[in-house]
């Protein structure tokens, strides 16, 4: 009676490690799968997590962190709109006496404040993490954030400008190096 209780414990540990190793097996190739998917662009790698920490990674090597910080800043930044900044109509100022345009969402966060901590984290010229965008940007920024708006698409063109570095430079690297580990 001994011998058979011993017997179904190993069989059920043995079970248990076959069934831990197909577990792994299989994350193993969905983690193939997904890494192989982010050879197909830049977007891809960057719509997960764990893209993004692995090329925040990657940049880091290269000093260019900020590049992709930036990136996730401003898609953070515009997920604090629920709705675009409703802009009242001359009629609608006469007939109600409407008060001033807020620069805050529904949930009450000052969404100029968050324009401000970007301009001065990634775009001014005093920026310790300063990204490369041209004059031009900077300046169209500079003097959007001075009038007091704060709108969805403050930084989109800095945004596309930035992701076009990061294609045109980091992300080819990236797949390289991925490469290069992959063969070692």
């Amino acid at each position: 009676p001994n011998h058979r209780g011993s017997t179904r414990l190993s069989i059920q540990n043995a079970i248990g490690r076959r069934q831990s190793i197909l577990t792994a097996t299989q994350n193993d190739q969905i983690n193939r799968e997904v890494t192989e998917s982010w050879d197909a662009g830049l977007c891809i790698l960057l719509s997960t997590e764990d893209g993004i920490n692995s090329f925040s990674i990657h940049c880091a090597r290269e000093f260019s962190s900020e590049n992709v910080r930036f990136w996730c800043a401003i898609n953070d930044y515009r997920a604090k709109f629920d709705e675009e900044v409703c802009v009242p109509t001359s009629t609608e100022v006469d007939d109600e006496k409407s008060a001033p345009v807020s620069t805050t969402n529904d949930k009450n966060i000052d969404t100029k404040a968050a324009a401000d901590k970007i301009y001065t984290e990634y775009i001014s010229h005093h920026a310790k993490t300063q990204i490369n965008v041209s004059s031009k940007q900077k300046t169209e920024i500079k003097t959007i954030l001075a009038t007091g708006e704060a709108k969805k698409d403050l930084f989109d063109a800095a945004q596309r400008e930035i992701f076009s570095v990061m294609s045109r430079d980091s992300y080819p690297r990236f797949l390289a190096s991925k490469k290069n580990r992959l063969q070692t």
